[in-house]
C-alpha cells in the first residue's frame, strides 16, 4: 500500500474554486457597505454646507470668512466659508475631512445701490 502525503492538483484547484465562489460576493458586499458610508458622509457634509450658506445668505451683514469644526458621523470635519468681493459678493462653503473635500457649495449676494 502506498502512503500518500499532501494534496493532488485537482484537490487544490477545487479548493481554490470553492474559495473564489465564496470570496467574490463577500468582497462585493464589503465594498458596497464602504461606498454607502462614504455617500452618507457626503450627504451630511452637503447639509452642513447648505445650512452655513443659507445662514450667510439670510444675513448678509455677517458674511465674513470663517472656519470651524463639526462632527460628521463621529469624525471631525472642517467647515470653511470664503468670501469673494465684486458686484456680487460670492460665498463659498466647503466641508473637508482631513484634506479631502466632501462638499463645496457656492452662493451669491447681490447688493443694491
Amino acid at each position: 500500500m502506498r502512503n500518500e502525503k499532501g494534496f493532488t492538483m485537482v484537490e487544490v484547484l477545487a479548493a481554490l474554486v470553492i474559495f473564489s465562489v465564496a470570496a467574490v460576493p463577500a468582497t462585493l458586499a464589503i465594498t458596497r457597505v464602504a461606498h454607502n458610508l462614504k455617500s452618507a458622509d457626503r450627504v451630511l457634509a452637503i447639509q452642513v454646507a447648505q445650512d452655513m450658506l443659507n445662514m450667510s445668505l439670510a444675513n448678509p451683514a455677517e458674511c465674513y470668512p470663517t472656519e470651524r469644526e463639526t462632527l460628521i458621523n463621529g469624525t471631525k470635519c472642517r467647515v470653511v466659508r470664503e468670501i469673494t468681493e465684486g458686484e456680487a459678493r460670492g460665498l463659498v462653503v466647503s466641508v473637508y475631512r482631513q484634506k479631502r473635500r466632501l462638499a463645496h457649495l457656492k452662493g451669491y449676494v447681490f447688493t443694491r445701490e
